[in-house]
């Protein structure tokens, strides 16, 4: 798991995203220990996270713009 966590790392680092070298860690221990302790579904679990992933971003993306609405007495935004 730690040399996962560390290709992770080099790899956020390559990429130009250190901010995000902490999540990449998290999230990689959380699929690993998941994946551990249901070894029966294993390969399924880097998928389902994935899709859990791209599921939050998508509510993360949307939902700022559903709380948008203009005021038409005003004319601005609330």
């Amino acid at each position: 798991m730690a040399a996962l966590i560390g290709v992770g790392t080099v790899v956020m680092m390559l990429l130009g995203r250190r901010e995000d070298i902490v999540t990449t860690g998290i999230t990689t221990a959380v699929v690993m220990v998941v994946a551990a302790i249901s070894p029966q579904d294993a390969r399924q679990q880097p998928l389902l996270r994935l899709v859990d992933t791209v599921v939050g971003i998508a509510v993360g993306v949307g939902m700022p713009k559903s709380f948008i609405s203009v005021r038409p007495e005003t004319g601005g935004i609330i």
